[in-house]
């Protein structure tokens, strides 16, 4: 069967048509934003990749955020009851707000049509960057002139990551917030960005960490050693 290129899920009585029209229509208000549009484009042969847009209602956006989530990826993006509804669970979902009154459209990715939830070898491989650069394409085909600037937490730094460095200047730049870098011990490992090259990213990179993050796998620490290291070699990077 043909996957049709894409569709949105609208909100009750927002007119059918483009994501620009559809951000134009009845408001549902969560947590001060706007509207939520739930988009599906074709990404891969017989693939379809899901992702939320978030209004940023009387603030005019001046760039996309991209936001991978961490857990499984997955945040259950579907029409239910007329509405579009998804989970809220993660960090970077529920600062949707905040990326908002900042100027910023949030744009939270969803798992692709083959993927239950996000297996280690989809979050570093390539078919993971062919479904976000169909959705990068149709972000700047309804939003041109806008930067996308790509936005990671916990294991969804390790989707950012390896997504930056195959799009290259595609994006505008990349966030890591809470790192998964591994643990000290070497028998407590999960898949992370131990050893990762950032310096293959092209475009500017930030390293977000709180000082007393608490997890094994995401120490501080090392975001800090990294953040010294690249400032050194001169890559593009920073620490918040």
């Amino acid at each position: 069967m043909a996957v049709p290129p894409w569709e949105v899920a609208l909100s009750p009585g927002a007119p059918r048509g483009s994501a620009r029209n559809a951000l134009a229509g009845p408001i549902n208000r969560i947590a001060g934003v706007g509207n939520r549009v739930r988009v599906t484009v074709a990404s891969r042969p017989g693939v379809t990749q899901s992702f939320l847009v978030i209004d940023t209602g009387s603030v005019k956006p001046q760039a996309i955020a991209l936001l991978y989530t961490g857990g499984g990826g997955r945040v259950g993006l579907r029409q239910e009851d007329g509405e579009v509804k998804y989970r809220s669970h993660n960090f970077l979902v529920r600062a949707a707000a905040d990326f908002a009154r900042n100027g910023l459209l949030p744009v939270v990715m969803d798992v692709p049509s083959d993927q239950n939830e996000l297996t280690d070898d989809y979050r570093t491989g390539g078919a993971q960057s062919a479904d976000a650069r169909a959705v990068l394409a149709e972000l700047k085909q309804r939003f041109a002139g806008l930067p996308v600037y790509l936005v990671g937490t916990s294991r969804g730094s390790v989707s950012a990551a390896y997504v930056a460095r195959d799009l290259a200047r595609e994006v505008a730049g990349v966030v890591l917030t809470s790192s998964v870098f591994g643990a000290s011990n070497p028998k407590r490992q999960v898949p992370s960005l131990r050893g990762f090259d950032y310096a293959a990213i092209q475009s500017p990179l930030l390293f977000v960490h709180h000082r007393a993050d608490g997890c094994e796998q995401t120490p501080y620490a090392t975001a800090a050693r990294l953040a010294q290291l690249e400032c050194k070699t001169g890559t593009r990077t920073g620490t918040s």
